[in-house]
């Protein structure tokens, strides 16, 4: 069920975000808008409240990516809505009162959904075994020391262990600031649906850049 507190007015794209994030989750799920004056400015945030979700019972070790994911969730689905507030908040609550609190902003979401299309690509690479594209995501440098041929052996060795993988779902992402280099990775995550059981995939990926080729930077079978 949702409930609503402070009456925020929803537009169909707004109902359409809560819904998928009830179809995902289930649970009780609250929503209200709040704002916030602080010394970087005036803020809007719309908050949601998640609880007895049995989906976080099941992954409470995984609550980050989680919060996250309802996020994503909500903000695909809206367009020029995304005017109306500054940042999402996200509350997951846990049985035993324990639980993780989140907050993006919009221009983090909008990031996130101009990188979408790498680890999708990516991860349809794996199921159809057409490395080309995917190759051709990474930046030069790292092309000059891993050949595609390493690529494909790095791969595989999943495919080996659990089987050939079928299809993909986007779980979330994070926020991973590189010192070394002095830039911003976006940790994307999912996982594979696989023959015999199904694995994490992972992507990190140049979250300011904006041509997909050469952006990403490492990928991961593990959250």
């Amino acid at each position: 069920m949702a409930s609503c507190g402070n009456e925020v007015p929803l537009s169909e794209n707004e109902e359409k975000g809560i819904a998928e994030i009830k179809a995902a989750y289930g649970g009780q799920l609250s929503y209200e808008l709040l704002d916030s004056t602080t010394a970087d400015g005036a803020k809007k945030y719309l908050q949601f409240k998640l609880s007895q979700s049995d989906v976080l019972e099941k992954q409470a070790d995984l609550l980050e990516l989680k919060a996250s994911n309802v996020a994503w969730l909500f903000f695909k689905n809206i367009g020029e809505e995304k005017n109306k507030y500054t940042h999402l908040k996200i509350i997951l609550m846990l049985k035993d009162k324990t639980g993780d609190s989140r907050i993006y902003s919009i221009q983090e979401l909008e990031k996130v959904k101009a990188k979408i299309p790498v680890i999708e690509q990516a991860a349809a690479a794996i199921q159809s075994g057409n490395y080309d594209g995917f190759y051709e995501l990474f930046p030069q440098d790292i092309r000059a020391t891993v050949t595609k041929e390493n690529l494909i052996n790095f791969c595989s060795s999943v495919d080996n262990e659990k089987g050939r993988a079928t299809g993909f779902q986007f779980e979330g992402f994070g926020y991973f600031f590189l010192s070394s280099e002095n830039k911003q990775l976006l940790n994307l995550a999912g996982f594979h649906t696989r023959a015999r059981e199904s694995s994490p995939f992972g992507v990190f990926v140049d979250a300011d850049m904006p041509e997909l080729n050469g952006s990403l930077y490492s990928i991961k079978f593990e959250y």
